[in-house]
C-alpha cells in the first residue's frame, strides 16, 4: 500500500526565511556606501569627491535593486511535522526533497529547502 504525502496527517507546516552570507554582505555595503557619500559630501565640494560620490550613488543604486527586486538573496526552509510511519517512508520523502530532522515517537519532522 502507497500513500502519499497528501493523505499523511500533518500536524505543522512553517515556512522559515533565512539570509545567506552574501545578503548580509551586500548590506553591509550598501551602509558603508551610504556613510562615505555622507561623509565626502559634508568636506568638500571638488570634482574628485563628485567622481566619488557618483561611484557611492551606482553602488546604492545597485544594491538597492538587488535588495528588493531581485530577491533570491533569502533561502526558504519549509518545514513540517507529520504523524506516522509507513512502508517506503524514506524513500517517499526523499523522492519528494524532503529530509528527516527529528523523530519524536509516531512524529517525524520533516525540512525541504527552496533557493
Amino acid at each position: 500500500m502507497v500513500i502519499s504525502m497528501e493523505e499523511m496527517i500533518i500536524l505543522n507546516r512553517e515556512l522559515i526565511t533565512q539570509s545567506t552570507f552574501l545578503h548580509w554582505l551586500l548590506v553591509i555595503v550598501i551602509v558603508v556606501a551610504f556613510i562615505y557619500q555622507f561623509n565626502w559630501f559634508v568636506k568638500s565640494d571638488n570634482e574628485r569627491v563628485r567622481r566619488v560620490l557618483d561611484f557611492c550613488s551606482l553602488i546604492l543604486l545597485i544594491g538597492f535593486i538587488c535588495l528588493w527586486v531581485y530577491k533570491p538573496l533569502h533561502k526558504q526552509i519549509e518545514r513540517i511535522e507529520v504523524i506516522g510511519y509507513f512502508e517506503d517512508f524514506q524513500k517517499t520523502i526523499e523522492n519528494r526533497g524532503y529530509e528527516v530532522v527529528e523523530r519524536r515517537g509516531d512524529i517525524v519532522v520533516l525540512e525541504r529547502e527552496y533557493e
